[in-house]
């Protein structure tokens, strides 16, 4: 029922012999964000945040960065209230009414959400070719899982839909901000498998996760005695969440990153 979703992909995962697929469907059925609220808020968020998108976005995807200018202004223009009011979260999908001023979004704003769905799916490729990606049931959510990172410091984790056997729903993608791509997978390893069944989970493959060369490389530590403790240099955040000069906040951008 859901292969009329506007939104509606079929992405080739690649196979491996040490883990193979839980499900046997062919390529992986996945809708990015069933609801459109949910999409403009995630695209919003995350593409608006200058930080991620110098150190996440723009080495995977074609984003224009004058796109993401353009859009900024028209949102403070119309009175936003993720940049008017400082709220955590843009407030598009905020689990209620939602924005009042949803329908009257600027053009912009689609033109984003676009490139932002491109991003998602160049993501999903990457990931599901290297391959790094996991099946698993989430107690916490009731609900079977599916996890994937390309080769940059991504997470996309999606649910399958109650009312399907194949179809996922992409729930949320987040970026890092000053974390590494090898803290970023470790952590959400370690996550994967704190909220999994053990009999349910396939992280395929533990080479395609670098899990292989991770404990490869701790035994060798150990075995020098060394300890691996540097900083990691932690970039001064550069996104903007509610008022102050809005061209001050572009040149600053500009200043660090042009």
């Amino acid at each position: 029922m859901w292969r009329d979703h506007a939104r509606f992909f079929e992405i080739d995962l690649e196979e491996t012999q040490d883990a193979p697929r839980i499900r046997d469907h062919g390529p992986l059925q996945i809708i990015l964000f069933r609801r459109a609220a949910k999409l403009r808020s995630h695209a919003v968020k995350h593409l608006t945040n200058l930080t991620q998108y110098e150190t996440t976005w723009k080495r995977i995807s074609s984003v224009d960065i004058e796109l993401i200018r353009r859009c900024i202004t028209d949102l403070e223009k119309a009175g936003c209230p993720f940049f008017k009011f400082s709220p955590e979260n843009p407030p598009c999908d905020d689990g209620r009414e939602g924005c009042r001023l949803f329908d009257r979004c600027p053009a912009s704003v689609k033109q984003l959400e676009q490139a932002y769905c491109n991003a998602l799916v160049q993501c999903l490729m990457e990931g599901g070719q290297v391959p790094r990606y996991a099946y698993y049931y989430c107690d916490n959510e009731q609900a079977h899982m599916f996890c994937l990172m390309p080769d940059a410091p991504l997470v996309l984790k999606a649910s399958l839909l109650p009312e399907e056997t194949e179809t996922y729903n992409l729930m949320t993608c987040y970026g890092s901000e000053g974390v590494s791509f090898t803290e970023m997978r470790d952590i959400q390893v370690e996550k994967i498998r704190n909220e999994a069944r053990a009999r349910n989970t396939d992280l395929c493959s533990l080479a395609g996760w670098g899990l292989e060369q991770a404990r490869a490389d701790q035994a060798r530590e150990r075995a020098k005695g060394r300890e691996s403790a540097k900083k990691k240099r932690r970039l001064k955040k550069r996104h903007k969440r509610g008022g102050g000069n809005w061209k001050q906040y572009l040149d600053e951008y500009e200043d660090l990153y042009q």
